[in-house]
């Protein structure tokens, strides 16, 4: 009996079992715990406080300090370097708070000893004891560092001025953010992104100066940020006001411009005691022009600005020097009186330390460098007479509107040729300045008129034009330049000369010779190289004009020489061979043509495209060095190709650009999308039309639309289906698991279409997970049922 009831409860207990073993688990979700530092980085010995939230409620747990970076739930291995601290506790809500610990130097738990590194990343592990376990249940990460430290110098100054920036203790090489006021001014103000020095003795110090930004009065936050670290280090600097007045000194009269940075808002300016403006301040930062009340006597004065809330707390001042000036006086030293020569000016009496201005009948020069006078009001410097009519001019020195000398210097004329020699028929410019203005000029050759019709001088006396040299015999002859009463002789030397149009060009090129100043009317030969091309009479000018063929002759430099009475003159003719490929870009299969001159007589030639020989065998030039050659454009991808032609001595080259093709996109025809099959499969797609070349198609079947792990990948198909073998028949999968498949088409060249769509289709029969799970739970209540009534059968004939 004993023995039936005991059977009876054991079949219950595993029925109940299976049942709920067939039964789908609930799913807890729950909050992931979080542990917080204060502070989250500091030096080794920093006390830190930890707190928890998240965690269960009514808890123990163990805080462990480690190097290693481990993921929730993993365990602490026994062969890790780690420190531990204490046992924190759960409340209700599951939290915990303030527990300190202070970061160890050494890590002393686990197989080995560390030390800790003054730069890494230590972690707080909060874990749970399992079977002599520590499983991590929260963490968080703390930032060693050296003794951080932030100094500015000065601590408070005002809006330009240089301020120093030094720190210590970050993590060495890593980069620094530097916040002022809250703005970022690390890219703006500094040279390069900051870093903490990377190794050394001064590993994690750095060192930047910045001007302090365009801000307003009072306290400003300087914040140094360790972009690695995570360090943050707070500074205060207080901008001051500040004015600065430009000029600084004058007369009475004097227009200043009173600057101020570091002001609160708008700001009253006084002369003394006077109220003069109130200045509108943007950002602290105000211009205001005023004028020195005339009048005023000279001595020093203070120029103050006010804030226009707070006077007593936020107000700068500077001082203006009210001056009275001695007479001043100027002396020139010509160094020349034409256009374009030195004066040294010298100048006594000026205002002290001003810049010097000069005018010239009170048209403003430039002086060679600027001219300064010195504490005691003298200067000195030079500047270079422009371009001015001959006369007497007055020269103005100015440190001021009021001090002022003058002094005098006069112009006189000069003429010059672009060239002292030359041919006839050669064109050379006559330039003159310091003649009278607006004045006719006048230029003769040998006694001949040269000069163009109407040729005169400018309003500055100053002229420029061309004359042609006239046909005389060979020699040095007078020119003469005349405007007014002035009158100025130049020398000029005849020469003869030779040209050659063109100077280079390949076999048969029809070639033009000039030449000049040879003796008229006399027998010239003509030569190329040592062969006599032809002989022509000079004409009674001593002219020579010739026209020659280019001769059938290698690639190379010849002389060209022309010989009258034993005197000549020799200019090169260089031959060349040519090529000329058209065109030059294309598409594949395109014709392309190569036809060549000046290459060797009957010479074989060799076709290359990008060093590939494509031209075969038996090209030969022809016995003038002539050839034509046509070529198709190779299957080959888009871009640059070079297409070379040699014939062994002579190579010439081409860039050949191949247009960028790629054939059209397949359309896929089956499976279609969402389609159920069974039995065999075959991909079937449109083919594609592409005139260039010949293409051929890529499949790939796989079990994601990504295409991750293609389960099949073919290419080369040159068909517009393919039929899967028996060793690659498909797994049943039902519609829980679809396959996916895609085709491109890929021509000669390796280009690539785009792939097609995945086709999304389903593999044999099935049902849903669902109904597995139903089928697996109905069995077992079967089984447990039977279970059941059998025991009691089996109860009931024990009796």
């Amino acid at each position: 009996m004993k023995r039936n009831k005991l059977f009876r409860l054991i079949s219950t207990v595993f029925t109940l079992a299976l049942i709920g073993a067939s039964l789908p688990m609930g799913q807890v979700s729950a909050a992931v715990p979080v542990v917080t530092l204060n502070p989250a980085f500091g030096k080794i010995g920093t006390q830190v406080a930890v707190s928890g939230e998240h965690f269960s409620n009514n808890e123990q747990y163990d805080l462990y300090v480690s190097n290693l970076n481990l993921n929730l739930e993993a365990n602490i291995p026994e062969t890790a370097s780690f420190e531990y601290f204490s046992v924190v506790n759960t409340g209700n809500t599951g939290a915990f708070s303030g527990k300190l610990i202070d970061i160890p130097g050494i890590l002393t738990d686990g197989e080995t000893e560390r030390l800790v590194n003054p730069y890494e990343s230590l972690y707080v592990y909060v874990t749970i004891e399992n079977n002599d376990r520590f499983i991590v249940k929260g963490k968080a990460e703390f930032r060693v560092t050296g003794d951080i430290d932030v100094t500015l110098t000065p601590t408070q100054g005002n809006v330009g001025q240089e301020l120093t920036i030094e720190g210590e203790g970050f993590w060495p090489g890593e980069n620094l953010q530097i916040l002022f006021a809250g703005i970022d001014i690390t890219q703006d103000y500094i040279d390069g992104e900051p870093k903490a020095a990377s190794s050394g003795a001064a590993a994690g110090t750095f060192n930047v100066v910045v001007p302090v930004p365009v801000t307003s009065q009072g306290e400003k936050e300087v914040k140094v940020i360790g972009k690695n670290s995570g360090v943050e280090v707070t500074r205060t600097f207080t901008v001051r006001p500040k004015i600065t007045l430009s000029p600084s000194e004058g007369g009475a009269d004097t227009q200043i411009i009173v600057r101020g940075t570091g002001f609160a808002q708008n700001a009253d300016i006084y002369f003394g005691n006077a109220f003069i403006v109130r200045a509108q301040a943007t950002s602290g930062t105000f211009m205001e022009a005023i004028t020195i009340p005339a009048g005023t006597a000279p001595g020093t004065y203070v120029i103050k600005a006010e804030d226009g809330v707070r006077p007593t707390t936020i107000n700068a001042s500077a001082s203006f020097e009210v001056k009275v000036y001695l007479d001043p006086a100027i002396t020139l030293t010509p160094q020349g009186e034409t256009v374009g020569s030195i004066i040294d000016i010298s100048g006594a009496e000026f205002e002290n330390s001003k810049s010097i201005t000069l005018t010239i009948n009170d048209q403003p020069i430039t002086p060679d460098s600027s001219i300064t006078s010195t504490s005691t009001g003298t200067f000195s410097g030079s500047f270079v007479i422009p371009e001015l009519p001959a006369g007497t001019y007055t020269l103005k020195a100015s440190s001021s509107t009021n001090i002022t000398a003058t002094a005098t210097f006069t112009v006189t004329h000069e003429a010059a040729l672009s060239a002292n020699s030359g041919k006839a028929g050669d064109q050379v410019t006559v330039s003159g300045t310091g003649f009278r203005a607006n004045t006719s000029v006048s230029v003769t050759f040998d006694g001949t008129t040269v000069n163009p019709d109407g040729a005169k001088t400018d309003a500055n006396g100053s002229f420029s034009f061309s004359i042609t040299v006239p046909v005389v015999a060979e020699g040095t002859y007078n020119v003469e330049i005349t405007v007014g009463t002035a009158r100025v002789t130049k020398a000029f030397t005849t020469d003869m000369e030779m040209n050659i149009t063109p100077a280079t060009g390949k076999a048969g090129t029809e070639v033009a010779i000039t030449a000049s100043g040879f003796a008229p009317n006399s027998s010239a030969i003509i030569y190329f190289g040592d062969a006599v091309l032809g002989t022509k009479n000079t004409d009674a000018d001593g002219n020579l004009a010739y026209t020659f063929t280019a001769p059938a002759k290698a690639e190379g430099t010849y002389p060209v020489k022309v010989e009258v009475s034993g005197i000549s003159t020799i200019k090169d003719f260089t031959l060349s061979a040519e090529a000329n490929f058209t065109p030059v870009s294309g598409n594949v299969g395109d014709d392309v043509s190569i036809i060549g001159t000046g290459f060797g007589s009957s010479k074989p030639l060799t076709v290359t495209w990008d060093g590939d020989n494509i031209g075969g065998t038996g090209l030969t030039t022809t016995a003038e060095g002539t050839f034509n050659i046509t070529f198709k454009v190779p299957a080959v991808k888009g871009g640059s190709y070079t297409i070379s032609v040699s014939d062994g001595t002579v190579t010439k080259t081409q860039t050949f650009e191949v247009d960028q093709n790629t054939p059209p996109v397949p359309q896929p025809i089956s499976p279609a999308l969402f389609s159920k099959l069974n039995g065999d499969v075959t991909f079937d797609w449109n083919p594609v039309s592409y005139e260039i070349m010949a293409v051929t198609y890529e499949l790939q079947l796989a079990r994601d639309a990504s295409f991750t792990t293609p389960v099949i990948s073919k290419t080369g198909l040159t068909a517009d289906q393919y039929a899967l073998t028996e060793a690659e028949k498909l797994e049943k999968a039902g519609e829980d698991n679809p396959y996916f498949w895609r085709v491109r088409a890929v021509d000669e060249a390796g280009n690539a279409s785009a792939w097609t769509s995945a086709a999304e289709f389903y593999y044999g029969s099935g049902w849903p997970s669902w109904l597995t799970w139903v089928l697996i739970g109905l069995g077992v209540v079967v089984l447990g049922i039977l279970a059941f009534w059998i025991g009691r059968r089996i109860a009931y004939y024990s009796y």
